[in-house]
Formats: C-alpha cells, sequence, structure tokens
C-alpha cells in the first residue's frame, strides 16, 4: 500500500474543508519521501517540464541526502544527471517567482564549489538584476548573500541590491539586514552608507532581536572591523541579561566576536565562563578554538589556568577540527604559554593548505610560525605564503585614518619614524630606529592582538608600544593623543634597564620624553586641585541657595532677636485660646502691613497707660473694630494683649 501524502494527513483535510491537493503540493510530497540521490536525479531527468518548485525541491533534497548517503560534492557534480537537472534550471530560471529565485540561489550557494552549479549562479544573478520592485526584502537578501558566496554578480547584482535595499530598508528584518551587509563584504565592496543604515535598522529592532541575531550580529561585526558604541552596548547589556539563554556553542560564540571586538572586560569574561563551565563538554573542536582564542585575546593567562588546561586537552584530543580551528588554537597556546605541552596542535600546521585561506588567518599563522621558528619547522611554500599576506595585510591597514593621525602626532613630537618598517619576521607600524622603538596600533580589522609579536621583538631587543583601539577612540583631541603617546612611550623606554652602549643615543630621547611626561603630570595634578577645589566651591553654592531657598519658602515664621530672650513670631490660625473664634480681619490687616513694610518692625513693651481701662471701653464702642490677640508665652507664665492699628 502506497504511503498517503501529507497534504492529505492534514487537519484540513481530516476535517473535510476545502481543500483539494494540488499535483505541485503532490509532487513536493513525493520528491520529499525520496531516500536517495539516485531517485532524485531519476526524477528529474524524467520530469524536466516539471514545475521550477518541484525542481527546486529536488536540489534542496539533494543537498541534504548528499550528507547522509555518503556521495561526495565530486561524484555528484560529476552525475550527468545532476548536470541536466542544472542546466534545465539555468535556462527556466527566468520564469520563476521571486520566492524560488532565492531558494534556488540559496541551494546554488551550498553546491557553490560544484563546477557545474557557477553557471547556474551566474543566471540567477542577471535574472534577478531585472527584477526590479518585484523582490521582497526576505528573497532579496537571500539572493544577495547567496551570489556573494558564489562569488558572481559584484558588478551586475551589487548596485541592484543596493538601490532595492535602500528603498525597502524600513520593511527589512535583522536577517535581511545582515544577509545584505554580509553579502557587500563577501563581494569586497564597501559601501558605508548602506552599512550605516542597516545597522541603524537593527538598532530600531533591537526589541526583536533573538538570541540567534545577537550571534550573527556580533560575528558580522568582528568580520567587519566595526564597533558602533551604541548597538554594541545594548547588545551586550541584553547577552549579560540572559546569559542562561544562550546555548553552548552561541556563548562560544559571542564570546569569540566581543574579544575580536576588544570589547570584553575581564570581569565580563569571568561571568561568561561561570554560564559556559557546565556546558564545556558538549562543545565541539571549532568552538572549543573559539573560546580559547577569545581567552588569549583577552591576555589573561594568570586566570583559571586549570580550566585552560582542561580546553587545551578537549581541542588536543577532538577529531572534528580544521586548518582555521587549529590556527586559532594554536595562536591562543601559544599566548597561553601552552604551546610546549599541547605542540601535537602546532605541528599539524607544518603541511597547511594556504590556498583557500582567507588572509586573518594567514597572519594567525605567520605570528605563530614566526614565535615558534626554531621548534615548528614547516614547509618553505607555507612560510612564504603566510610572510607576504601578513605584509600585505599591514600595507593595507597602514593607510587608515588612525595610522595617518598617529604619524602627525610622531611628528609633532619631534622624533623620527619610519612607517611601514620591516622589524625582524614582521612589518611593524612605526619604528624609530635609534632606540628601537616599536609602536603599532591594534584596529579592530587586524585579527588577532599584538601579544604574541611583541613578545618576540623584546626578546630580541625592541622595545614596543601597543596602542589600543578603544583608547584611541576616546582621545577627542590631538592634543590628548600627543600626552598619551608621550606617556607610553615614555613607559616603555623606561622599562628596560641595564642600557648597552648601542643603546645611548635613546637616553637622551628618553630623558626628553620622561621630562615632558612629568610637567604632563604636574598640569595634569594643578587641573585636577582646580577641579576639587570647583567641585567643593559648587556644593558650597548649592548648600547656601538651598538655605536660602527654606528661608524663603517659611510662611509665617520670623526670628525676633532683642536684648533678652529670643522671641519667636508665628501666625495661628487656630487662635491661642480655647473657644469660638472671632474674626481674622484684624490679624489679617496686621499681617499684610508687617509684609509690605520696608525695613526692620519694632515690638515695644511698656506700662499701659493710666487709665487703660476707660481707653478700653472706648475703643470697643467703636464700631468696626476687629483687634488681633497676642499671646506671648515662655517656661513658667503666659501673658495676653489686643493689638489694633492706631489708625484706620
Amino acid at each position: 500500500m502506497r504511503a498517503v501524502p501529507a497534504i492529505f494527513r492534514s487537519k484540513t483535510w481530516r476535517l473535510g474543508l476545502r481543500h483539494v491537493a494540488t499535483e505541485l503540493e503532490v509532487a513536493m510530497a513525493r520528491v520529499r519521501r525520496m531516500e536517495s540521490c539516485g531517485q532524485l536525479l531519476r526524477f528529474a531527468v524524467k520530469n524536466e517540464d516539471a514545475d521550477l518548485a518541484v525542481l527546486q525541491t529536488v536540489l534542496h533534497q539533494l543537498i541534504l541526502l548528499q550528507r547522509l548517503s555518503g556521495w561526495t560534492l565530486e561524484r555528484l557534480s560529476g552525475d550527468g544527471r545532476f548536470q541536466v537537472l542544472v542546466n534545465t534550471l539555468s535556462t527556466r530560471c527566468a520564469d520563476c517567482d521571486g520566492h524560488t529565485l532565492a531558494l534556488l540561489a540559496d541551494c546554488g550557494a551550498r553546491l557553490a564549489r560544484a563546477p557545474a552549479v557557477r553557471g547556474l549562479m551566474e543566471r540567477l544573478a542577471e535574472v534577478a538584476a531585472q527584477r526590479h520592485n518585484a523582490l521582497k526584502p526576505k528573497d532579496l537578501s537571500i539572493v544577495a548573500v547567496s551570489s556573494a558566496t558564489s562569488r558572481v554578480g559584484q558588478h551586475s547584482l551589487a548596485p541592484f541590491v543596493r538601490g532595492e535595499a535602500m528603498r525597502q530598508m524600513q520593511d527589512f528584518n535583522v536577517g535581511g539586514c545582515l544577509r545584505v551587509v554580509e553579502a557587500y563584504r563577501r563581494w569586497g565592496v564597501v559601501d558605508p552608507q548602506l552599512t550605516q543604515m542597516a545597522l541603524e535598522r537593527i538598532q530600531d529592532l533591537q526589541e526583536e532581536l533573538s538570541n540567534k541575531d545577537v550571534q550573527e550580529l556580533l560575528e558580522l561585526l568582528a568580520r567587519l572591523g566595526l564597533a558602533p558604541d551604541g548597538l554594541l552596548k545594548t547588545v551586550c547589556q541584553m547577552t549579560f541579561r540572559s546569559l542562561w539563554a544562550f546555548t553552548a556553542r552561541q556563548l562560544a560564540s559571542v564570546t569569540h566576536s566581543l574579544a575580536k571586538l576588544r570589547f570584553l572586560s575581564p570581569r565580563d569574561f569571568e561571568e561568561i565562563l561561570d554560564a559556559l563551565t557546565p556546558k564545556l563538554g558538549s562543545l565541539p573542536g571549532r568552538d572549543v578554538a573559539r573560546l580559547l582564542f577569545a581567552w588569549a585575546l583577552q591576555d589573561l593567562g594568570e586566570l583559571r589556568p586549570e580550566l585552560q588546561r582542561v580546553l587545551a586537552v578537549q581541542y588536543a584530543s577532538c577529531d572534528d577540527y580544521d586548518l582555521l580551528s587549529d590556527l586559532d588554537a594554536a595562536w591562543a597556546l601559544c599566548v597561553l604559554n601552552l604551546s610546549d605541552k599541547y605542540s601535537e596542535v602546532l605541528v599539524r600546521l607544518r603541511h597547511a593548505r594556504t590556498r583557500d585561506v582567507h588572509a586573518g588567518a594567514l597572519v594567525q599563522l605567520h605570528e605563530v610560525l614566526s614565535y615558534k621558528s626554531e621548534s615548528l619547522a614547516a614547509r618553505a611554500a607555507v612560510r612564504q605564503a603566510a610572510r607576504h599576506a601578513a605584509a600585505a595585510e599591514a600595507t593595507r591597514l597602514a593607510a587608515s585614518p588612525l595610522h595617518e593621525q598617529v604619524a602627525r602626532t610622531w611628528r609633532k613630537l619631534g622624533l623620527s619614524c619610519e612607517r611601514k618598517a620591516p622589524c625582524g619576521p614582521f612589518v611593524v607600524d612605526f619604528l624609530e630606529p635609534r632606540s628601537q622603538l616599536v609602536v603599532d596600533v591594534d584596529l579592530l580589522s587586524w585579527p588577532v592582538t599584538r601579544t604574541l609579536r611583541h613578545r618576540y621583538l623584546q626578546a630580541h631587543g625592541f622595545r614596543t608600544v601597543c596602542l589600543p583601539y578603544w583608547d584611541l577612540k576616546a582621545i577627542r583631541s590631538d592634543t590628548d593623543l600627543e600626552c598619551f603617546m608621550r606617556l607610553q612611550t615614555a613607559r616603555a623606554l623606561e622599562e628596560k634597564e641595564g642600557k648597552c652602549a648601542r643603546e645611548r643615543p635613546a637616553e637622551a630621547v628618553a630623558q626628553k620624553i620622561a621630562e615632558q611626561a612629568a610637567e604632563l603630570q604636574r598640569c595634569q595634578g594643578e587641573l585636577r586641585a582646580k577641579c576639587e577645589e570647583a567641585t567643593e566651591l559648587e556644593g558650597r553654592l548649592k548648600a547656601q541657595t538651598a538655605e536660602l531657598r527654606k528661608c524663603q519658602q517659611e510662611l509665617g515664621c520670623a526670628q525676633v532677636h532683642c536684648d533678652s530672650p529670643d522671641l519667636c513670631f508665628r501666625w495661628m490660625e487656630e487662635g491661642p485660646l480655647p473657644g469660638q473664634l472671632g474674626s481674622a480681619r484684624g490679624m489679617k490687616q496686621l499681617r499684610q502691613s508687617l509684609a509690605t513694610t520696608r525695613g526692620p518692625a519694632q515690638l515695644c513693651v511698656g506700662p499701659p497707660p493710666a487709665d487703660w481701662k476707660v481707653l478700653l471701653q472706648l475703643r470697643l464702642r467703636r464700631a468696626g473694630w476687629e483687634p488681633a490677640l497676642l499671646q506671648l508665652t515662655s517656661e513658667d507664665s503666659s501673658f495676653l494683649g489686643l493689638l489694633w492699628p492706631t489708625s484706620e
């Protein structure tokens, strides 16, 4: 009995709703049930006129079953039926819709090493470049990154993707933005405007970032050497609030990316280690190498040495290694001083194949081979390829604006320096030949830190200075950069003691820089003292202002000083005596009079006149007289009196 297609087993079919499986759905279900590459290829040859969505499904299933059934890529690409399928897709791809076009491009990128697929990818790029206003953002980004992976469409598709992406940027999700930027990176096209727009769009969608989005975003920024402050801080806050929600592989990738961006503090690294330690056993070899590499980039060799050895043993005993993993692990073991104990990782680099390795990996290989030149004998071709790649990368990055700014500051300091100077096996950014002072700018685009090369140079008599990227970025003016470089060079020149005769010319330079550094420290001390004094005066002013405001806000309360005890003057709305209250008009009149009086008021106390009783009776007879009651109290006595205006 034949199996029933999944469409007929769906809930919609069982409920008896009006859904009838089309021929397309039946054909796609049949293709998905096939269990071997041979069945799929036979189906493709017999159904060349089938719908393009069905043929795309055949190609997708071939990619899945090729790994499971043991077919190598060479066997698949050499099969004539596969070539017929690829030629059919190339001929008919102009008739497919945007979604099928994107899926075909994705499948082609996964088979990019097959020679027969390159023609298909070039044809897909040509067709896509003609679909103006017809591709959705997701489909557009998939076509772009797939074409870039296959190294096609750089001249025809890239301008089209740029225009469509900038027009539809508000409709892109996080994944689409990442794919477009990654496509331009793989094409080798630098487009700062498009990259900035994509990162701003991701910033707008930060609440929608998933763990996978965070991982892919940080990996992309690390590959590009970009470090937007606001976006990085936001992503890091989100990451460290929910470390428990990341898988072990995601944590290893995040750690690797943040370390390459030099954006990982020792405390944050320890938090990640605490979250990752229980899951170390589930990490494959590639991620163990990444974690070791991130550890070495932090240069925290004294942190948890036992865990370092555990990771080194775990990687040395794994079977799923490749050249990139070996390079990361070898460089990390050298920095962490574990290369002699676990030398089997470095031995595998002797016969490394450098043909398809990117420039960053060759820079790592060059540093490892140079640092271990006495104990690691690699083939001459490997050494030469690594040396040429490192020199070319150093020359390319030496033209950056940051290098130009540092060079101008060197000239202001009055020191002669050589740019892109050979220094042993390395090409350094700046070299002061008289004092043998090496200065390197640690750009994020450089794949590793300068720790290993500076150890080598220091062992051969050079003084080294590394200018960290984030320190340079925090400097706001040329004057601050000049002061910063003076301090760094003064420290480097003072660290090494016991100068020999060939180092004497450096003494004058060191003394000059030390004097300038001392003057700078003195000025900084004076500035700090002035700032503290200003802060203290500002605090006093705030206190006085608060006290003045408090006095102004006190209503009905005044402090009266006379010859003997202080009198507290207070207005009472309820009255000092029990019983029903009279009119408050007299009190209000007195209060208004005191409020409008300029200068101090005077309260006189004396004996009453002899006829005070008659005076009081006459006063009581007058119509409209409303006095104010006065009460004077002390600890052992109380006095009462009536106040009325002497003239009305």
